[in-house]
């Protein structure tokens, strides 16, 4: 098993305005961890209800 070591940082999932999962911003949130430093990350699921008006 590996040992993790090292800040990991939660990196939220982004949705677009239509409630579909923004790949490209959350690939740019990815890459700006590893860019800090981050050896892993971990993708946090959250569920979005969408209020009308």
């Amino acid at each position: 098993m590996k040992k993790i070591t090292g800040i990991i940082p939660a990196i939220p999932t982004i949705f677009k305005e239509n409630a579909e999962i923004d790949f490209d911003g959350l690939i740019e949130c990815i890459n700006f961890a590893v860019k800090s430093g981050a050896k892993d990350v971990c993708l946090v699921k959250v569920k979005v209800k969408t209020v009308p008006g």
